[in-house]
């Protein structure tokens, strides 16, 4: 047998969100698999913040490009183009985004450090 794949870019959030609702549905009722291979770039170092374009000639030519294909940026502008959403709301969620950050960071910074135990235990969420 034959699995159905598709390579896709996954920088694209609406197309992805389409082809995957459309093919979740299909894999349900037919009982049958499909393989995606979503393009996207990792843009920050594996550890810390930096973009790490000094890691190669390549890397900092790639990562430009690639930043010019920003799955966030391109997500409003087709919200904005749709009549979804406007600038003006755009502009509130972040300011709201970034209120919330600064507000946990100061938080976290005031916090005690864990018991020493919890180095030992698992790590999880509810």
């Amino acid at each position: 047998h034959i699995i159905k794949n598709k390579s896709v870019d996954g920088n694209d959030v609406v197309y992805m969100y389409n082809l995957l609702f459309d093919e979740i549905s299909k894999m349900r009722k037919n009982n049958s698999p499909f393989y995606l291979e979503a393009f996207t770039y990792r843009w920050k170092g594996h550890v810390g913040h930096r973009d790490d374009i000094d890691v190669g000639v390549k890397r900092s030519n790639d990562l430009i490009s690639w930043k010019n294909r920003d799955p966030i940026k391109r997500l409003k502008k087709s919200m904005i183009d749709n009549n979804i959403f406007s600038s003006k709301d755009y502009d509130f969620l972040v300011k709201e985004i970034q209120e919330k950050i600064d507000k946990d960071w100061i938080k976290a910074e005031k916090a005690d450090y864990p018991p020493i135990k919890f180095l030992k235990e698992p790590v999880y969420s509810k």
